[in-house]
Parts: structure tokens; C-alpha cells; sequence
């Protein structure tokens, strides 16, 4: 065949199955046979065509010349529909291998077309020169949850004679070839790093409070710092049957950073007192109603302690985590009312003696034990 071809990023000629369709149209076959080995770490699990125009990759020159007149420009197309053809093409070594979908090592990849283009223009009777312009979107899929990943554009120029009709079939198998190693290099440095790719997820706690355990409005939960009547700074609450109230709670702060495949999730879970928000009547201030304040303190520190039991214990899913913590926060803040409530009724808010004593063993038991597992 005479002609010749140039292009600016690799020389590559292949033979390629071409057809001709009806007049204006020319439609190649896009073969799945690939030169360059089969992405180790992903699958491509589904291709979306988000292009403006699914019909088309474009124009080109054909290579028939009636006399003087210069080569006609046609629509290229791919047999089958260029999004349904990409995808056959990109799946193609995955239909091969029976275990592809199913390795865990390998994340299931969708890939978005934006952008498939082929555009040429006749710079002389003899020479055309032409672009190709690829740009995809590649979204990893976990648990039916679509999150992007990273994105490829790609493609080339070249230039062409008219009797050069094997090149574009080419051209475009090789760029998807580069796009699909583009996405394994990227997985290479990323996955380490990335939360989203993370494989799983790793909880460590930090103390709840640092130095003083004292500090302003707040007491922060310290067994070698028990509660003090000045700690219930807020005026006396008339219509009570019962002489003090102290306002305990607790939170939590987490930070999280991804390090080899793994979400570490920092956590500092602090239980505090405030004393604007707690008070006593002054008649009440003696030391077993004291005591009956500080196992209301001592019932938070415990389900605080459950809290981070059961985040300990949990198989935190990497793409969840943060609100199954949550969820478990919530569940233990709805323990911690429910046992403060049934601590006052069973004791009367302290006048039935024999039921505070069985709360303070009971309590004072359970926390002795979270510290023998945890010291």
C-alpha cells in the first residue's frame, strides 16, 4: 500500500478488521487481543458511556477520491456501539480468568467514558493530520458504592496518507492499553495511602485527659480524683425530692490517617463532669450522698469503657467506619441514660441503703475488672 504515516508518540501499524456501512459512515471493529500483559490489581466491573454524543468517535477522511476531488469526511463508529465495544475490550482478560471477580486482591473498577475522539483535517490533497483524544473516569466500587478514584487522558497525534485506512483501530486499542496500566501504577502508589482503598481498619486509643484532671468547668474522669463537693457549682433545683444531681457524660475525638492498606482511627473518648451544670442542697452534703454522685460518675466511665470494648471487638468495614462508630456512640450513650435512670429508681436516689450498696459493689467490680484487662 502506498502511503506513509507519522506519530508524534509511537509508530504502530496493525491490521485491523475494517468495514464499511452505509454512505457517511465508517464502522471498524475494536479487537480484544491486547500486546501488554492483564492488570494485576483490578477488574473492570462495568463501563459507563457519559459522553455527550454515544453515536460517534468522531470524523475522518475516507480513503475514496472520485477524480480531483479531495477525500470525503465520514463518522467513525465502532460495530457494536462504542461504549458496549470498550467494554468487551476492557473486560477481556478478565473473561479469561474465572477467579477475576472474585480475588479480594483486586478492586472492582468502573470506568467512565467522557471522552472518545477521533478528529482529522486534510492539510494537503496527499496528507491528513488527525488527534485522538481519550479521557476516562475510573471509580472504584465497593458494596454497591461508586467512589472515584483517579483520572486518565490520553491519546495522540498523527498524520496519515488517505490510503492509510488500518491506523485508528490501533490507535485506540493502544490508548486503552495505556490507560488500564496508568490505573495499575496508580493503585501500585495509592492503595497504601488511600482511605478509600483501604482493606481494613485499625482502632487506637489515646487517654481521655493529660495532666490535671481538674480543668475549669470540667472533671475528667481520674479514679485517684474522686468527685468534691465544690464540683457542683449550679444552683439547687427546687422541687426535687432529692438533694444534688451531678451532670456526667461522655465524648469522643478520633482523627484517622491510612498507612499500608490500613485506616488507623486515633481515638480519645473522655468522660467529664461539668460543675455549672451539677448541684447540691446544702443539707445534703455528707459523705454517703457524695458517694451516691460519684457511682453516677463511675456508671459513665463503665459504659465509656463498653463503648471502646465493643470498637475494639467490632470488624469496622473501611468504607463505613465512621458511622458504625457513631452508631455505637449513640447505642452507648442510650445505655449509659438507661443505667442511670434505673440506678436512681432502684435506689431511691440513695435512700434505700441496701440497693446503693448492691450498685456500689456491683460498679466498683466492673470497673476493677476493664482495669485489670487494660492497665
Amino acid at each position: 500500500m502506498n502511503g506513509y504515516i507519522f506519530i508524534s508518540c509511537f509508530l504502530l501499524i496493525i491490521n485491523a478488521l475494517t468495514v464499511f456501512g452505509q454512505s457517511g459512515t465508517r464502522v471498524i471493529t475494536l479487537r480484544t487481543q491486547r500486546n501488554s500483559a492483564p492488570p494485576k490489581r483490578f477488574s473492570v466491573a462495568q463501563v459507563l458511556d457519559e459522553r455527550s454524543d454515544k453515536t460517534t468517535l468522531g470524523t475522518l477522511f475516507d480513503g475514496t477520491q472520485t477524480g480531483p476531488n479531495p477525500p470525503r469526511p465520514v463518522a467513525l463508529t465502532l460495530t457494536g456501539g462504542t461504549g458496549p465495544a470498550i467494554e468487551r475490550f476492557l473486560k477481556a482478560d478478565d473473561s479469561r480468568r474465572s477467579d477475576a471477580r472474585s480475588d479480594p486482591t483486586r478492586w472492582e473498577i468502573v470506568v467512565r467514558l467522557k471522552k472518545v475522539q477521533f478528529s482529522e483535517k486534510l492539510t494537503t490533497p496527499r496528507k491528513i493530520d488527525g488527534n485522538l483524544t481519550v479521557v476516562l473516569v475510573f471509580d472504584v466500587l465497593r458494596n454497591g458504592t461508586r467512589t472515584k478514584l483517579t483520572e486518565f487522558e490520553g491519546g495522540s497525534r498523527f498524520s496519515r496518507s488517505p490510503g492509510i485506512l488500518d491506523l485508528h483501530e490501533a490507535l485506540l486499542r493502544q490508548t486503552l492499553e495505556s490507560a488500564l496500566r496508568y490505573l495499575d501504577q496508580w493503585l501500585a502508589l495509592n492503595a497504601p495511602v488511600q482511605e478509600v482503598l483501604a482493606r481494613r481498619v485499625r482502632v487506637v486509643f489515646q487517654p481521655g485527659f493529660s495532666g490535671v484532671a481538674d480543668k475549669g468547668d470540667s472533671v475528667f474522669y481520674d479514679s485517684r480524683r474522686p468527685l468534691r463537693w465544690d464540683d457542683f457549682r449550679a444552683p439547687p433545683r427546687s422541687g426535687r425530692n432529692y438533694g444534688a444531681a451531678v451532670f456526667s457524660s461522655f465524648g469522643y475525638e478520633a482523627s484517622a490517617h491510612t498507612v499500608g492498606g490500613v485506616v488507623e482511627v486515633v481515638m480519645s473518648v473522655k468522660v467529664y463532669e461539668l460543675k455549672n451544670q451539677s448541684w447540691v442542697w446544702p443539707a445534703a452534703k455528707n459523705d454517703y450522698a457524695l458517694r451516691h454522685e460519684q457511682l453516677h460518675f463511675d456508671i459513665t466511665q463503665l459504659v465509656a469503657e463498653r463503648f471502646k470494648q465493643k470498637l475494639q471487638t467490632e470488624d469496622l468495614a473501611p468504607d463505613e467506619y465512621d458511622s458504625r462508630i457513631q452508631y455505637l456512640f449513640l447505642d452507648s450513650f442510650r445505655e449509659m441514660n438507661r443505667l442511670q435512670q434505673q440506678y436512681d429508681d432502684e435506689t431511691a436516689h440513695s435512700i434505700n441503703r441496701a440497693a446503693q450498696d448492691r450498685w456500689d459493689a456491683k460498679i466498683t467490680a466492673d470497673l476493677r475488672l476493664i482495669s485489670q484487662r487494660n492497665p
